[in-house]
């Protein structure tokens, strides 16, 4: 749709640029010229009402046979007509759809068309142009022009040179073809109207049965060559280097394309809220020092040493001076149009929550950590340090066990052994403990490893590849675990008080989901293959179970 560009038959220059129609959004146009592949969308504006059947009689044939050439010449997936009929009582879209792309189709429609002979009555070609502007939508990529075609009396109102104007600024190429009789006005208004239609690009002649077809689709053919082409060519920001990258088709916000068949359209890969049109479809892209102050972007400078250091021209050595003097634009991104990892971290940017930033992550093997669980759950490894509250610390080995890296906020680290007598006699309780050993080795673990909030915290956050689940004694497991493929090697965290908060930390070690039962296994108390609903949700209305839901087999922890 055109938008609300007529108020009383005026229209500012105001308008035009910001509300005239949603090509605001259009394709990014060069100057090169268009292969003849270049989509067009025409539209005449028909008179159907007047003294001049044979004339209007042929306008239709015209309308036809224009389409039918186009189709041949540029393809007939690339052209789309309008017909806008009007007479004495307004205008009405010949087709439901408002476009024909058949020219079968079209030729039926137009033949249901009859002419009413109005004698001296006046046809509103105000109402077809109207028409045009509230409800016609043009194809964003395409090549648009617009035929008046007028065979009678005809009125248009005050504000008709204003409207023409608005063609040549969004853009659409404006013609009138008029019966040579009713060519008539003052000479101001005449020549006012000549100047808006030749601003457009458009042509202003007599309609002429023998000559106007050829005239019609030479004027489409040389103006459709004159189109600039859609840009698909952009400088980019892609992890720590920059690169040029060519889209398949024009950035365009009504469009499916997907250039590296990732599943997500280029329009969704690019930072579009940052993407703004001229009126005349040229994108207003950001310049380098805009593309640097974006959140997130703090690996911009070293892609820009790299970037920079090849460019063919003496540098100050300034690399920010040197950029923004030669006005290096950037089509802002959250990830790579022409890549299924953008950042080169074997993390598909479908799945990716940081797609331009690297991140580490680990292959996990649920059936390793399971094994871990029913190994040990019962008994202390003396690789790991333990606690009275050891529940997120088994948790963890279990973790590293099914292909956990340590880091530097996950870890438990045994590092170099103390004289065993002195620790002995200085950690009196370790005379009595199953667990003395931890005693006579210095240890480095941190908080995420060995305290249930914070290992729940260090695995549930946004780039993990995990998603949180939340149930109650009230659930029904077996939906649940139906639902949200509820797995062994899973985590669950449970929550004894209702406040979001874990209380204790655990892993599922077995699911059976005909039965609804999700059963775990756990230090502090040991636990294996344990009933949840047994043990915890049955008691207490407010105990909540969390549990975090690992998708696939990748987990992604820097």
């Amino acid at each position: 749709m055109i938008a609300d560009v007529i108020e009383e038959d005026t229209m500012s220059d105001e308008i035009y640029a910001e509300e005239a129609l949603p090509m605001s959004y259009a394709a990014v146009l060069s100057d090169t010229p268009a292969a003849p592949g270049t989509p067009v969308d025409v539209v005449f504006l028909l008179q159907s009402a007047g003294t001049r059947e044979f004339d209007f009689n042929t306008q239709r044939t015209m309308i036809k046979d224009v389409m039918c050439m186009l189709q041949r010449s540029h393809g007939k997936e690339n052209i789309r007509v309008c017909v806008i009929a009007f007479d004495t009582l307004g205008a009405t879209i010949i087709s439901p759809d408002t476009w024909f792309t058949d020219s079968d189709e079209l030729q039926t429609a137009l033949s249901e068309l009859t002419y009413s002979s109005k004698g001296w009555s006046v046809a509103d070609r105000g109402a077809a142009f109207s028409k045009l502007i509230f409800e016609v939508e043009f194809k964003k990529t395409a090549s648009k022009f617009v035929f008046h075609l007028v065979n009678g009396l005809s009125t248009v109102g005050s504000g008709y040179p204003d409207q023409l104007a608005a063609c040549s600024q969004l853009p659409i190429n404006y013609s009138e073809l008029v019966v040579e009789e009713y060519r008539s006005g003052s000479p101001q208004y005449m020549e006012e109207v000549a100047k808006a239609i030749a601003k457009t690009n458009g042509i202003n002649l007599p309609f002429n049965p023998g000559t106007s077809t050829a005239t019609v689709y030479n004027h489409i053919c040389e103006y459709t060559a004159a189109t600039p082409l859609p840009i698909t060519e952009y400088m980019v920001t892609i992890a720590n280097s920059w690169k040029k990258i060519t889209l398949k088709k024009a950035l365009d916000p009504d469009s499916d394309t997907d250039t590296d068949d990732d599943g997500l359209r280029d329009w969704d890969e690019v930072n579009n809220e940052l993407i703004s049109f001229d009126s005349d479809g040229s994108p207003k892209l950001l310049k380098f020092d805009e593309c640097t102050s974006l959140p997130h972007r703090r690996f911009v400078n070293d892609g820009l040493r790299r970037f920079y250091s090849s460019l063919p021209y003496p540098t100050t050595g300034n690399i920010l001076y040197d950029i923004l003097y030669h006005d290096l634009y950037v089509l802002p991104i959250i990830s790579d149009p022409t890549e299924v990892d953008s950042d080169g971290d074997e993390l598909l940017d479908s799945e990716d929550e940081q797609k331009l930033i690297p991140n580490k992550w680990f292959i996990y093997s649920r059936d390793e950590a399971v094994n871990y669980a029913h190994q040990w759950y019962n008994d202390i490894n003396e690789e790991f340090y333990s606690y009275k509250s050891d529940c997120a610390n088994f948790v963890s080995q279990c973790l590293l066990a099914g292909g956990g890296e340590m880091t530097d906020e996950w870890h438990s680290y045994k590092l170099g052994e103390k004289d065993k007598s002195l620790s002995d006699h200085v950690n009196v309780l370790s005379w009595f403990s199953h667990d003395k050993y931890k005693y006579h080795y210095d240890w480095d673990v941190s908080q995420a490893w060995r305290s249930a909030p914070d290992l729940y915290k260090y695995y549930a956050n946004e780039k993990s590849l995990v998603e949180t689940i939340t149930i109650s004694r009230e659930d029904d497991l077996s939906k649940i675990i139906n639902e949200n493929n509820i797995q062994a090697g899973d985590l669950m965290f449970l929550d004894d008080d209702g406040d979001g908060t874990p209380n204790h930390a655990t892993i599922i070690s077995s699911v059976v989901a005909d039965s609804g039962s999700i059963l775990y296994a756990a230090h502090t108390k040991p636990r294996d293959d344990y009933d949840v609903y047994e043990y915890y949700l049955s008691e207490n209305k407010k105990y909540r179970a969390i549990i975090i839901k690992i998708r696939g087999n990748k987990i992604v922890y820097a």
